[in-house]
């Protein structure tokens, strides 16, 4: 079983998004699926993008791309009858879930609720900008 999120992953497009946020472009994307069951927690207003491309990538490649380029990371909300997927750039909205995870001890232990069997974190450094230069030989004094 996979979240209703998974479904993004199915289709692959190209296509111009003109004077629209990231969030509304990610709901069209949802939207398009049949995905109603999302929630947006963000800090500030996103600003409007003058012209935003999707060139074949999959749905979910480009919402995964532009909520990366806006600091905006996604969890999922579980409820007994459905999942809620939360867009958020703010790690405090996790915090007010109000939800525990314990961590079992006990390799071969049995519990009857969810919980922790490993952990591992990870971290890699990257940069946060490249710089491209460019030269033509028929006008050589001409800046890029």
């Amino acid at each position: 079983m996979v979240p209703s999120l998974a479904r993004l992953s199915l289709r692959q497009n190209s296509r111009i998004f003109q004077q629209q946020s990231a969030p509304e472009i990610m709901s069209i994307l949802l939207q398009e699926m049949g995905i109603d069951d999302y929630a947006f927690s963000l800090s500030g207003n996103p600003q409007t993008r003058e012209y935003c491309v999707q060139y074949r990538e999959t749905d979910l490649e480009f919402l995964e791309r532009i909520a990366a380029e806006e600091g905006i990371f996604y969890c999922f909300l579980h409820s007994k009858d459905k999942h809620t997927v939360l867009f958020s750039d703010d790690t405090q909205t996790l915090s007010a879930s109000g939800l525990a995870l314990p961590y079992n001890v006990n390799v071969g232990g049995i519990s009857k609720e969810n919980f922790v069997k490993g952990w591992q974190y990870s971290a890699q450094a990257r940069p946060s900008s490249a710089q491209l230069k460019d030269y033509s030989f028929k006008k050589p004094a001409y800046g890029f």
